[in-house]
């Protein structure tokens, strides 16, 4: 488990008093079992700027594909990329993973 950076709850709106946690972490499954696995190139581009995108995205939206789940994204002119993380956020419904 890795941890980020914290997150901005008052970027997140409705969410912002319901996180049990603003810590930002990664864990070693969603590394191995899926970054790693379906995004590897991605990841080894975004990895340096992962930190940035979290703590000053240009655009925060709610994943209606998953509960509870923002996507943060920010344009990396550094590498003429949109950069895009995914976060899970701990609001206390999954007692396995609170961060």
């Amino acid at each position: 488990m890795q941890y980020i950076t914290n997150l901005d709850s008052q970027k997140l709106g409705l969410y912002k008093n319901k996180l049990l946690t603003e810590e930002v972490i990664l864990t070693d499954e969603r590394l191995y079992e899926h970054i790693l696995l379906f995004h590897e190139e991605e990841y080894k581009q975004l990895k340096p700027y992962i930190k940035s995108i979290i703590e000053n995205p240009d655009y925060i939206v709610e994943d209606n594909r998953h509960d509870d789940t923002m996507i943060y994204l920010k344009q990396i002119h550094n590498i003429g990329k949109n950069g895009r993380v995914v976060i899970k956020l701990a609001l206390g419904y999954d007692e396995e993973h609170n961060k």
